[in-house]
């Protein structure tokens, strides 16, 4: 077969009855192209590059499909075996926070919100310092929580001996880097005034919305160490999560301000295999007096992770209409505030090689025993300037 540069629109063919091709987080098209799919085993998996031009349904509409390393008529293509799987992993593992003392983690996480701890590590950690470029002495203590029975949505905290700045001090609404730690409850109102009670403060009152069939009601919370927490409370039904002995369940979404959702969302669907359960473009008045949006502003929502998984979606939010500061460069070990988060995977070996297709800056570490466990480690960052960790551990 024909060999051809290494550039164009990358493509992917599933197996099934279907020929589908699903464009990948840089291409410009947006399609399918269906047909019969013949002579592929269930059990095989091919990535397509497309080379030429900029496609779209128009210029396909002429041309035959080229399959099995035939060349027809209008595209040129060549064929990699690969070992994709669709579904690689299912929500966020954890979200890490730095944090200046573990205190106020174990006052309000543990005490209030009766989350549990899975582990705790006092001391230096060599790996763990050597994964962030950070002297294994700037990290005092850490401890990794979460909502009794909880499978995903974790939160590392993390104590530095001498931390940076709060990655959010002093940010506007709208600047881009992480921003929410979404924390269902129940009984919004009675746990709005037990907080009030012990002196925690609240950017609002109770605000009640819904969003499509969502009818929810809603607070942002100023957490330690310039986190901001968003208590939750769904209303509608059909939404059964676990909860914690006080009536808390998180972390639900990881919310990150992003320049564009439909870009990074790509990044998680085809990098990590997760789907996107919701979009939403708001616009009007109320949510420009909600958020500070200039008139004619919007909001661009979108949720990633899996349906039947609650704890540990990936919320993308992008304002329309005003640009804030960009805070991801500032989420690096040792600032405080909320820094990154992490997956679970099958092979980190495979979560690399994908990145590496796509052109995305990556690095790997084998035998790197941290709190999650010991296994090969592996880094890369989002589209817009997250850094996503993903470690494997070996199986028991």
């Amino acid at each position: 077969m024909r060999k051809f540069p290494a550039r164009g629109i990358p493509l992917i063919v599933e197996a099934s009855t279907t020929l589908r091709f699903v464009p990948l987080m840089f291409s410009p098209v947006n399609f399918l192209l269906t047909g019969p799919l013949n002579d592929v085993r269930a059990d095989s998996i091919h990535i397509v590059f497309v080379f030429g031009k900029h496609l779209g349904p128009a210029d396909l509409t002429p041309c035959l499909a080229v399959f099995w390393g035939i060349r027809r008529e209008g595209i040129h293509l060549f064929i990699v075996k690969d070992s994709y799987t669709r579904s690689m992993v299912d929500a966020i593992a954890h979200v890490t926070v730095g944090v200046a003392d573990l205190q106020a983690v174990f006052e309000l996480w543990i005490d209030q919100f009766s989350l549990e701890v899975v582990a705790r590590r006092t001391g230096p950690d060599p790996d763990l310092g050597r994964l962030w470029e950070i002297p294994a002495e700037s990290i005092a203590d850490q401890v990794l929580i979460r909502t009794p029975g909880a499978a995903t949505g974790w939160l590392h905290f993390v104590q530095f001996s001498e931390p940076d700045a709060p990655v959010r001090a002093g940010a506007a609404a709208t600047d881009l880097g992480p921003k929410n730690l979404d924390v269902n409850c129940l009984d919004m109102v009675a746990r709005y005034a037990e907080l009030q009670a012990l002196g925690y403060s609240f950017r609002s009152e109770i605000v009640e919305y819904r969003v499509g069939e969502i009818h929810a009601r809603e607070v942002q919370m100023p957490g330690h160490d310039e986190t901001n927490i968003v208590l939750l409370e769904i209303l509608s039904d059909g939404f059964d999560i676990e909860f914690s002995p006080a009536g808390y369940g998180g972390v639900t979404s990881f919310v990150v301000i992003v320049p564009d959702t439909r870009l990074e969302a790509a990044f998680y669907r085809e990098i990590l295999g997760l789907d996107e359960i919701m979009h939403h473009r708001i616009t009007g008045p109320t949510i420009e007096k909600v958020v500070g949006l200039p008139e004619g502003a919007a909001l661009d929502m979108r949720l990633m992770g899996r349906e039947d998984h609650i704890f540990g979606r990936m919320e993308l939010i992008a304002y329309e209409g005003i640009t804030g500061r960009d805070r991801f460069p500032l989420t690096r070990a040792p600032a405080l505030g909320t820094l990154h988060c992490g997956f679970a995977v099958e092979s980190v070996q495979k979560i690399m090689a994908r990145a590496h297709r796509a052109g995305l800056a990556s690095s790997e570490m084998q035998n790197v025993e941290t709190i999650f466990g010991t296994g090969r480690m592996g880094v890369l960052s989002s589209p817009a300037g997250l850094r996503i960790e993903v470690y494997q551990t070996p199986k028991k």
